[in-house]
């Protein structure tokens, strides 16, 4: 057990040092920079964006908590009970490939692919700097939780923040509503964004 520990917090440490270092260079650059029209943020962006879909997606079966479960559902995909959306999502990627790491590769896809569009929502809404946000989302400690452990949960907050970040401050609460709902046939606790 202590092994196991010991890796799950160099897991950690690896991936958010290198996201500290990554905002660092941002802040830097945005420094240096600061009047010139190039842009030197999206080789980081994608950088980040990929490190982090490729660090998440790619770890093994002791990483995170649930990790094991999902390889499991993965692999026994007809007698699972889950939400309908993740269901449909996990055949889906069957159809390509038995491999449950591609499963996870394909979900941290969509979850850092929604985190990201929500972060450049907010970051144009507010008028700060992209790759700052979404580097500081992506190390705060529930992003660590959403893409190690609660996979199911992390994708669906994910989409809920994407749709809050691109309808809320126009009010369009039916679009964020039907969103919602589409986020909880991924995971229930979706509806507490439509209780808050």
């Amino acid at each position: 057990m202590w092994q196991h520990d010991t890796r799950l917090k160099l897991f950690y440490i690896l991936y958010s040092c290198t996201l500290a270092i990554c905002a660092i260079s941002c802040v830097l650059i945005n420094q240096k920079l600061k009047y010139q029209k190039y842009n030197l943020y999206h080789p980081i962006i994608y950088f980040v964006v990929g490190y982090t879909v490729f660090f998440w997606g790619g770890r093994g079966v002791d990483v995170g908590n649930d990790t094991h479960v999902y390889y499991w559902w993965f692999e026994k995909l007809h007698s699972v009970q889950v939400e309908p959306l993740f269901y449909y999502l996990m055949v889906f990627v069957s159809y390509f490939t038995k491999q449950p790491e591609y499963f996870l590769l394909v979900v941290s896809m969509l979850t850092v692919f929604f985190l990201y569009r929500g972060s450049s929502n907010f970051a144009n809404l507010y008028n700060v700097d992209l790759p700052i946000i979404f580097i500081l989302l992506l190390m705060s400690s529930a992003s660590l939780s959403m893409l190690g452990s609660g996979i199911r949960q992390g994708l669906a907050v994910s989409i809920c923040f994407y749709c809050l970040s691109k309808y809320l401050l126009d009010k369009k609460i039916l679009k964020i509503f039907v969103i919602v709902l589409i986020a909880m046939l991924i995971h229930k606790s979706s509806v507490i964004t439509i209780l808050g």
